[in-house]
């Protein structure tokens, strides 16, 4: 109960929104139900009493219903978040009332069976079912099924590099069930054939299950809630056949996906030899990063890897806001709107962490006589707290790590060859100043990558 305490407290911080705490508390409820039903059940058999077998018949599937599709679904927001073909199909289960209602539906469709059994002459007339998980057959091919689908889960977030250690999560989970699971069925099997004989104590293995699935969720996944424990991926060489990603190296911080483009890795190469402490200096913020094209779309792809994606998309929809002229107040208003809509409103898709005066005070504005009321200076400077709050914590929580990225050194040479680039069409041959045209806004400037990758997300 401390851990779950302890999660929904921190639940506003990035790295703990981003593990779903609702549904780990989901999961950590059903857990919790679970104690509760075997400790009455063994006080009504100390008392004397008969404990209603039904009871033990639908706990079977709806605890176990609840506690699985949460954690599944707590993996399955990693691999939307971060991979963009998922993220275009399947972006309406991150908001949380969907993910309750995939949740609840999912148990829903279990609960047809202890609805059929419960109306079998086994169940009605002995206590056949006062054994949770009974019959054993039956919810061996079902956990059978969950196994196959964390397999494919796991190896899809190894795919999207997972940072937040779900991979290993689940994996664990699958490693609980058949330590705990298989000891389990094996006795109710023996049972079942007259070879021993079993009673209810023998569910205090299921109660090792659920305490195990708590203690991992709440306990053992701690040094994954701050920046300093984003996860490389790590997985003994059996599991890594199952995954489908042999090749992992262990490495301190979280890293980019390796897919780069030719030559990118001639270019990382060459990144070495830029100094990192001045490179670490010059950008020493988020809203720098937003200012050179090569650092925005590599910062942009590794918030999106720490599933901090809609606090850098809320930057650059804001430096976007801010930058772009506007003849008339209707379309400015039309875009704060939006932005308010997406990012700042309550229970929003996109909602950012910020203070709660911070939020009032944007939502003041958000009546449109207020908003045409205010200056032009005012209008356009409206987000200018809540970014400065946002990015604070984007430089909290993600950008030191980034630091530390093969990444960042690449984007920074790529950033010295532009600088670089720009010296030389601007000076001629002689050192002679040149008049060049302006040009239109190239699709690779910062406020166009970052507009984009934003406007993607929004347009989901």
């Amino acid at each position: 109960m401390s851990g779950d305490r302890n999660m929904w407290r921190r639940r506003g911080e990035m790295l703990v929104r981003a593990r779903s705490p609702a549904l780990a508390l989901c999961q950590g409820a059903a857990c919790m139900a679970f104690f509760l039903i075997v400790g009455v059940q063994e006080c009504f058999q100390l008392a004397g009493a008969h404990f209603p077998c039904s009871i033990m018949l639908w706990a079977s599937t709806v605890i176990s219903g609840v506690s699985l599709y949460s954690l599944l679904l707590r993996a399955a927001r990693v691999i939307i978040v971060t991979s963009e073909e998922h993220r275009q199909k399947f972006m309406f289960l991150l908001s949380p009332a969907n993910q309750v209602a995939v949740c609840m539906g999912g148990t829903l469709l279990l609960c047809g069976i202890p609805a059929v059994l419960q109306g079998t002459h086994a169940a009605l007339h002995t206590d056949r079912y006062c054994m949770i998980y009974r019959p054993w057959w039956l919810y061996v091919g079902l956990f059978v099924c969950y196994i196959i689908v964390a397999i494919v889960t796991v190896r899809a977030l190894y795919a999207v590099i997972d940072t937040l250690g779900l991979a290993m999560e689940v994996s664990r989970s699958v490693g609980a069930l058949i330590f705990f699971l298989g000891p389990y069925w094996l006795f109710l099997a023996l049972s079942d054939f007259n070879i021993v004989t079993i009673d209810t104590r023998l569910q205090f293995c299921i109660w090792g299950l659920d305490y195990y699935l708590m203690f991992d969720t709440f306990i053992a996944s701690r040094r994954y809630w701050g920046s300093e424990g984003l996860a490389s991926q790590q997985c003994s060489t059996l599991w890594q056949r199952l995954c489908g990603n042999a090749n992992v190296k262990n490495k301190k911080y979280a890293v980019l996906p390796t897919t780069h483009a030719p030559g990118a890795a001639a270019a990382a190469g060459k990144a070495q030899q830029a100094p990192p402490d001045a490179a670490r200096e010059r950008w020493a913020s988020s809203l720098a990063m937003l200012e050179s094209p090569p650092l925005a779309a590599a910062y942009a792809q590794y918030v999106q890897q720490a599933l901090c994606y809609e606090s850098f998309a809320f930057l650059s929809n804001v430096r976007q806001y801010e930058s772009d002229g506007y003849d008339e107040i209707g379309p400015q208003y039309a875009v704060f709107d939006r932005i308010v809509a997406d990012f700042i409103c309550s229970n929003s898709r996109y909602e950012v962490n910020i203070s709660n005066q911070l939020r009032q005070q944007v939502l003041k504005v958000r009546d449109r006589y207020v908003f045409c009321a205010l200056t032009e200076e005012a209008r356009s400077g409206v987000f200018k707290a809540p970014a400065a709050e946002v990015a604070a914590l984007l430089d909290q929580n993600i950008l030191r790590s980034f630091h530390n990225t093969d990444a960042f050194r690449a984007a920074c040479h790529q950033q010295q060859q532009l600088e670089e680039e720009a010296r030389m069409v601007t000076h001629g041959d002689d050192g002679a100043m040149l008049q060049l045209t302006p040009a239109a806004t190239p699709s690779s400037s910062p406020l166009s990558l970052s507009s984009r990758f934003a406007g993607a997300l929004v347009a989901l």
